[in-house]
C-alpha cells in the first residue's frame, strides 16, 4: 500500500479527534495534519522519511512560537530522551512505527503544540502592522536608510550589526506606537536586506495574519522578521535575530530544494 495511505489509514482518524486534517503528500516523503485555531494560529504535526535513509522515518511538530520538535525534545519517558526515528523494513513496520508515533503524540505532542501555540512575548507584533511592513516595506526601507545614513551598498551582516545596536539600545521598553513606528521600520530594512540577498519575496500568510520573506534562493525557509525583531527588542538583545539567521543559512552546508527534488550541496 502507498504510505500516504498508511499514514492517513493509522493517524487520520485518530488525530482527526483532535482537530487535525490530513493534507495528504505535500513533499516526496513528508506527510502533513493541519489545525488552525481562531482563524489565526496553525498546527502542524508532519510525518518525513529521512532524506538519506528510505527506511527511517521520523515526526515534528510547529506551532507559532516552536518549530521543528521531535519526540525527544518532550516525551518525558526515558527511552524516547534521545529519540530521533524509527527504523522500518517493510509496510507492517511502517505501520507500527506510525502507531508507536500517533501514541506519544496523542499523550504529550498536543499539549506541547499548545503550548508552542502561547506567545512568550509580551509585546507581539500585530496584524496592523504586519500589514504596513508588506504593504510599504519599500517607503519603510527607504526612511529607515535616510535617517540613519545607511549606503545602499551595505552587507547584510552590516545590517544586522546596525539592527543588533539599535534593538540593544538602553531606552526604556514601553510598547507605544514611536516603538511600533521603529520596530515596523527595522523589520522592512532586514526584510529587504534579505531580499537583496537570497532574491527572495515578501509573502502574506493568511493563517496568521503575518508577512514574511519566502523563496531566498538556496535556502528552505523562510523568514517572519516582524516577529523576529519584535521579540528581539523586547528583549533587549540581538540573539534571537541573529540565532534565526544562522539557523536558516545552516540549510545551505546540507543542500535545498529545487521544487520537490532535493539537491546536494558541497560547501
Amino acid at each position: 500500500m502507498q504510505k500516504a495511505r498508511l499514514v492517513k489509514k493509522v493517524l487520520g482518524e485518530r488525530f482527526a479527534k483532535h482537530g487535525f486534517e490530513f493534507m495528504g503528500s505535500v513533499d516526496r516523503g513528508v506527510w502533513e495534519f493541519k489545525k488552525t485555531l481562531d482563524n489565526v494560529i496553525e498546527q502542524t504535526i508532519t510525518i518525513l522519511l529521512d532524506r538519506f535513509e528510505s527506511n527511517e522515518v521520523y515526526f515534528i511538530l510547529n506551532s507559532k512560537f516552536g518549530n521543528n520538535v521531535k519526540a525527544c525534545d518532550f516525551v518525558p519517558e526515558p527511552e524516547y530522551a534521545n529519540k530521533q526515528w524509527w527504523e522500518f523494513n517493510d509496510d507492517d513496520e511502517f505501520v507500527k512505527a506510525l502507531e508507536e508515533m500517533g501514541y506519544l503524540i496523542e499523550k504529550y505532542g498536543f499539549k506541547k503544540l499548545d503550548e508552542l501555540s502561547v506567545s512568550p512575548y509580551k509585546f507581539e507584533a500585530t496584524e496592523e502592522m504586519n500589514r504596513r511592513v508588506y504593504e510599504k516595506h519599500d517607503e519603510l526601507t527607504a526612511s529607515f536608510m535616510k535617517k540613519y545614513g545607511i549606503e545602499d551598498d551595505i552587507t547584510l551582516w552590516e545590517s544586522i550589526e546596525i539592527i543588533k545596536g539599535i534593538v540593544e539600545e538602553t531606552d526604556e521598553r514601553i510598547y507605544d506606537e514611536k516603538a511600533k513606528e521603529r520596530l515596523i521600520g527595522l523589520a522592512a530594512f532586514y526584510g529587504e536586506q534579505l531580499i537583496k540577498k537570497y532574491d527572495g519575496e515578501w509573502e502574506w500568510c493568511k493563517h496568521n495574519s503575518m508577512c514574511r520573506v519566502v523563496k531566498m534562493k538556496n535556502l528552505m525557509t523562510s523568514m517572519y522578521v516582524l516577529s523576529r525583531i519584535s521579540q528581539a527588542w523586547e528583549k533587549s538583545s540581538a540573539e534571537i535575530i541573529i540565532e534565526s539567521y544562522i539557523k536558516m543559512v545552516e540549510n545551505e552546508k546540507y543542500g535545498y530544494y529545487n521544487g520537490k527534488k532535493f539537491v546536494n550541496q558541497k560547501l
